[in-house]
This record gives C-alpha cells, sequence and structure tokens, in this order.
C-alpha cells in the first residue's frame, strides 16, 4: 500500500514533543508528505519517510527537530526521492536534511535556509542514480559540512548553492562510480569552510570530470580554498569572485591525467600555501583571466605552481586570456614544469613577483617561450 499524508487536502500544524512530527513506512507502494500549509515540529525528527523498495516524496514549508541528535528531514527510498522544503526552513539540533536512495532511483533535494547543529546540513547519497541538491533559496549551515553528496555508483552529482557554511567543509562531494560532478555557485554565494576546504570534490573514474563555476562567488578555506581530486577526469574551474584558502592552497587541483583548466577567477589567496597548486601528471594545464581583481598570491608557496610532468601535457599560463599580478612572498611567482608538452607564459597585463625567482620554467623535451612585463626575484 502507498501512504500519502496531505497530498490531497492540506493538513494543519504538526507536534510531536517525544518521537517524530510524522512518521511514514511503506514496502513498495511509495509515500507522499505534504505539509506546505503547515509546519511540522518532532523531538526525533521532523519527518522520518522510508520505503525502500519505492519511491518517497517530501514536500514542507517550516520543519524542525528538537533533540539533540535529531534530524530535520530523514528520507530513505529505494526508487527515487524527492525533497522539496523551499516554503519553509529546516532547523534541527543534529544534522538538517539526510536523503538516501538504497536502489537505482535519482535523488532531488531543494531547499531555503537549513541549518543543522552538529552535522551536516544537507547529506544525499544514492546508491545507484544522481543526486541534485539546489540550496539557492537560501543559506545552509552544518557543522560538518554544510552540503555533503556521496554516490557509490554510477551517477552524476549536481549542486547548485547559494550562502553554504561547514564548520569542516562547505560543499564537500564525492562520486566514486564515474560520473560527472557540476557545482554551480549564484552571483551571491559565499560558501565557506572553517577549518577544512571552502569546496570538496573528488572522482575516481577516467571520465568523472568535476566543474565549479559561478559569477562574483567567493569561496573560503580553512585550509584549501577549493581542492578537487580526479584520477584521469578533467578538472574545470571558472567564473569566480574570489577563492582564498586560509591555511592551505587557494587551488589544489590534482587530475592524474587529466587536463586542468582555470578560467575568469579574479581574485586567489594562499595565505598557507600557493596561490594555484595544479598537478596534471601529464595533463594538460590552462590558467587564463585570472587575479584580474586581487591577483593570484602564494604566501608560503609559488604564486602559479603548474606541473605536467609524467606524460604529454602542456601548460599555458595567460597565452589566451591574460592574467593579473602574480605574487610570492616566499618562493617562485611562477613555477612550470612539463615533460615534452611545452610551456607557454605570458605575463604582459601583470607583474610576477617572486622570492625565489619571478618565473621558473623547465621543459627538457619540449619548447618554451616567455613573454613579461615587469619580473622580480626578491
Amino acid at each position: 500500500g502507498s501512504i500519502n499524508i496531505g497530498g490531497n487536502t492540506a493538513l494543519g500544524d504538526v507536534t510531536s514533543t517525544t518521537s517524530d512530527g510524522i512518521y511514514a513506512v511503506a514496502s513498495g507502494g511509495g509515500i507522499t508528505v505534504d505539509t506546505t500549509d503547515g509546519s511540522v515540529s518532532g523531538y526525533t525528527s521532523g519527518v522520518s519517510a522510508e520505503d525502500l523498495t519505492g519511491a518517497v516524496a517530501i514536500t514542507t514549508a517550516d520543519v524542525e527537530s528538537t533533540k539533540n541528535d535529531g534530524t530535520g528531514i530523514i528520507a530513505d527510498s529505494g526508487n527515487g526521492l524527492t525533497i522539496d522544503t523551499t516554503a519553509g526552513s529546516v532547523n534541527s539540533m543534529f544534522r538538517g536534511i539526510l536523503a538516501r536512495d538504497f536502489g537505482t532511483g535519482d535523488i532531488s533535494v531543494t531547499t531555503a535556509d537549513v541549518t543543522a547543529g552538529t552535522s551536516n546540513g544537507i547529506f544525499a547519497r544514492a546508491e545507484n542514480g544522481s543526486v541534485t541538491i539546489d540550496s539557492s533559496a537560501g543559506a545552509v549551515t552544518g557543522s560538518s559540512s554544510g552540503i555533503l553528496a556521496f554516490l557509490p555508483g554510477t551517477g552524476n552529482v549536481a549542486i547548485t548553492a547559494d550562502d553554504v557554511t561547514g564548520s569542516t567543509n562547505g560543499i564537500s562531494s564525492r562520486n566514486v562510480g564515474g560520473g560527472t560532478t557540476v557545482i554551480n555557485l549564484t552571483s551571491t554565494a559565499d560558501v565557506v569552510g572553517t577549518t577544512g576546504r571552502g569546496i570538496y570534490a573528488d572522482s575516481t573514474g577516467s571520465d568523472a570530470d568535476i566543474t565549479v563555476q559561478g559569477s562574483s562567488s567567493n569561496i573560503t578555506g580553512g585550509t584549501n580554498g577549493l581542492e578537487i581530486v580526479t584520477v584521469g577526469a578533467d578538472i574545470l574551474v571558472q567564473n569566480l569572485g574570489s577563492v582564498t584558502g586560509n591555511a592551505g592552497n587557494g587551488l589544489d587541483l590534482d587530475s592524474s591525467g587529466g587536463a586542468i583548466t582555470v578560467s575568469a577567477v579574479d581574485t586567489i589567496l594562499g595565505t598557507g600555501g600557493n596561490g594555484i597548486l595544479a598537478n596534471s601528471a601529464g595533463g594538460d594545464i590552462s590558467i587564463q583571466g585570472s587575479g584580474i581583481v586581487g591577483g593570484v598570491t602564494g604566501t608560503n608557496g609559488a604564486g602559479i605552481f603548474a606541473d605536467a610532468t609524467g606524460g604529454a601535457g602542456s601548460i599555458n599560463i595567460g597565452g589566451i586570456s591574460a592574467n593579473g599580478d602574480v605574487t610570492s612572498t616566499t618562493s617562485d611567482g611562477i613555477n612550470a614544469v612539463a615533460s615534452g608538452g611545452g610551456i607557454t607564459v605570458d605575463t604582459t597585463d601583470g607583474s610576477v613577483s617572486g622570492h625565489t625567482s619571478g618565473i621558473y620554467a623547465k621543459d627538457f623535451a619540449g619548447a618554451i617561450a616567455i613573454t613579461t612585463a615587469d619580473v622580480e626575484g626578491t
């Protein structure tokens, strides 16, 4: 049998001071919960719904859980899961939203404000489907990660966000099954990982490309600002306002053979490391149109460190679209190393200042072309 709570006729407020606000369990018939015309307050959880072989759809206004280890919304499905809380906010002492599909279904989570006290704001896990999270209508705050997506299967990850704060990471995405990951930030987004990374994303498939993009968005990490790790897949970072790593690298990008592209990031700062650290293990590296507003700076490493050794990958820094000033106070302004693909560095629209050297470039098997304006080694 199926369960339908409020899907046909609106409910008023639902409250429990000792258990769940709403608790629904089915075995294949599917569950629908709609509380958009009333609030839900529970002790253990606000809304708990489980159908491990069927579909689950939850639509709410305000939802809260008042227990210290309670969760605002818990939903487990086996054939697709949809959660929409844009008509209100989700608040909990522990976890905001926990969404899991244990079958082959996709997960879609759309929210306004979500606040979690001691765990993740939003956690979505699809065993064999895709995950889509859109929190652009509000702010998400978690004590672990603000938003966490995990895919052990073959699906894709798509995250769209405005403000996100996590005590560890702001946004985390782990895709170990081979699908692509795209993280889109709104023009007003501030993503903060207080003690970890602003954004962390990884994948394991050779075609599991990862893209992080926005428009005037800001990313700040307690360690690295933005960290992306792939195993042969491409990395693209573009159209961001600023990226800051307070005790690490601004951008920390490792592709193990895939191409790495950085484009139009206005300000990049690594106060405990490199401004940009790009290790491609033989893939092409391209850094263009970045640092135009606030420069690219590494205070405990290079301004830009690009390593394409291990294959025939090329390095192009500023040869397509001009970068701004590049600075390091402890190492090279720009350090570029390749093994046959060739190196192009063009800094004619900005200055380069390094401690060890202004620009260091090495490719013993390929060509090197360097065009500059002011360059200094202090």
